[in-house]
């Protein structure tokens, strides 16, 4: 295997030429760029993906013209199988919408175009809060089969840095109040201009998330992506999110204790052979050594950390990549060097696991209940990092697909939000975000107070599980608990009438949640089976 990646080093170290291939091995190479073509090649062009030489057709002879493709996929094609040989467990695939990109035209995509030698890993408001390290962790967890809008595609503007910002915002607005909204992209990508932002040539996710915190964002009915920055003069109406400050983390126990609660920004390395070519599996071996491109971080498994991207579902895993977890430092492709994400708002959501951490016993109710009111939490002001910057755009992008629903049983309007509970009781929200790790620097606003939380968990890769298909368990008006007196500990505690799962903390009577679940979440919930 080390002669086998030694020769293909070298192979692809001297960039073979087409005019070494026979007359047969030219022609299968043809049959390929024309399989390519006809899968990518309309696409390609659509997002300016086509290099400028190959696009200038009619200044050279189809010729010259047929002859640059076949060396650009043939460079392509080798450089797939090595990135196939440095990562045994993962697949790679030349037929994709980048093949007829070359390594500097790849990274001018992927990479920065402002100076990242001035770039400092910024401060909110220069202080330094100590956050508490959550004493349960789940040991996975999927946000992808819960409050996770579409996997998009930037086209070849610069904007993954609102993408990903627009992400996490709507993830954690809906995790705070179960509306999934599909918001802008391109407002921010105009408007969010703070910390050296500049649209399609880069910008900084956490100045972009203090922004949708700050302004609200328009609907993308409203306002859809196009590809490029434009102006911000478009008048539509705002809706306020329920997120607050940005946070931020490093350092994979950092990462892992956010995503418990909720998705996150992350700056990766990118530009290179693995990421475009990645066809599946996971990624163990990442060349490069700078972060260029901002992503969404979705979950995570014993093995791996799952990632969100915004080049198209025909990329990678439909949109997602897996990269190998546990390699410490700033993590493989440096995903755990720079994390932000918006604090969440409201009181604790009690998820519904497919794995609990914990099996705490159930306490017995008493014949005296108690109330509890939830506290509300401050939106504390906020100010976020440098900015990150990769290329500007040669041409405009069509926007892609429209947001589809989350339930089948519940058409999805762009210009309405999606809400799975019923409107007239709202369901025991998510806590604010937690934090981390001891050996690293945790920069949040001073006011913050943070907390961990087990979100939903799930061990498939796209399609919900069991259990959290049951996370929102739909509440008609008269199960509300609205009268108990304050309660002291759990031995004390009454069921108020409920003859389900009890939830002091809302008050709330969660006829949606199994015994097992409703034991499970009692540890740190304070949950109660009532039921005889």
């Amino acid at each position: 295997m080390k002669v086998t990646a030694f020769a293909f080093a070298s192979v692809a170290a001297t960039k073979q030429s087409i005019l070494t291939l026979t007359a047969e091995e030219k022609a299968v190479l043809g049959a390929e760029l024309a399989k390519w073509e006809q899968d990518f090649g309309t696409q390609a062009l659509a997002r300016g993906l086509l290099p400028h030489t190959v696009r200038m057709e009619s200044r050279r002879s189809e010729v010259d013209i047929h002859d640059e493709k076949l060396q650009r996929l043939m460079d392509t094609k080798f450089q797939a199988d090595l990135a196939q040989i440095q990562n045994p467990n993962a697949t790679f695939d030349w037929n994709n919408q980048f093949a007829l990109l070359n390594e500097d035209e790849f990274k001018a995509f992927a990479s920065t175009s402002l100076n990242q030698e001035g770039h400092v890993h910024s401060q909110i408001d220069n202080a330094e809060q100590e956050v508490t390290v959550s004493s349960t962790r789940a040991s996975s967890v999927d946000w992808t089969s819960r409050c996770n809008p579409p996997v998009r595609s930037q086209g070849i503007c610069g904007s993954c840095w609102a993408h990903a910002a627009v992400g996490v915002a709507e993830a954690a607005h809906c995790i705070a109040t179960d509306q999934l909204l599909s918001l802008s992209v391109q407002e921010v990508t105009s408007c969010s201009t703070d910390g050296g932002s500049s649209g399609c040539n880069g910008g900084s996710p956490d100045h972009a998330i203090t922004y949708v915190a700050k302004q609200g964002l328009c609907l993308d009915s409203a306002w859809t992506y196009n590809g490029q920055t434009g102006s911000c003069g478009r008048q539509c109406e705002k809706k306020k999110l329920s997120i607050g400050a940005v946070v931020q983390v490093s350092g994979e126990s950092a990462l892992v204790s956010a995503l418990n609660s909720q998705p996150v920004t992350a700056f990766v390395e990118s530009a290179n052979n693995v990421w475009k070519n990645y066809k599946g599996g996971l990624v163990s071996q990442c060349p490069g050594a700078h972060s260029e491109h901002v992503v969404i971080v979705v979950g995570y498994d014993n093995e791996s950390f799952k990632i969100k991207n915004s080049w198209g579902t025909n990329w990678g895993e439909e949109g997602y990549i897996r990269l190998r977890r546990g390699g410490g430092g700033k993590g493989m492709c440096n995903i755990a060097d720079r994390i932000a994400f918006p604090k969440l708002s409201g009181g604790p959501h009690p998820p519904s696991p497919s794995k609990p951490s914990s099996q705490p016993s159930p306490s017995k109710p008493s014949s005296k209940p108690s109330p509890s009111k939830p506290s509300s939490q401050p939106s504390p002001s906020m100010s976020p990092s440098e900015p990150f910057s990769p290329m500007s755009p040669s041409q405009p992008f069509s926007p892609s697909q429209p947001f589809p629903p989350m339930s089948p049983s519940q058409p999805f309007s762009p210009s309405q939000p999606f809400s799975p509970m019923s409107p007239s009781q709202p369901f025991p929200l998510m806590p604010s975000f937690p934090s981390s790790r001891d050996d690293v620097d945790f920069r949040t606003h001073p006011s913050m107070s943070t907390s961990i939380h087990s979100p939903s968990m799930s061990t498939s890769k796209h399609s919900p599980s069991k259990s959290t298909s049951k996370t929102f368990p739909s509440m008609a008006p008269s199960e509300h608990m609205s009268t108990v007196e304050p309660m002291t500990s759990m031995s004390k505690r009454g069921c108020s009438g409920c003859n389900a799962c009890y939830y002091p903390g809302e008050n709330s009577c969660l006829r949606g949640f199994s015994q097992q679940e409703c034991n499970d979440y009692s540890a740190n919930y304070d949950t109660m089976w009532c039921a005889n």
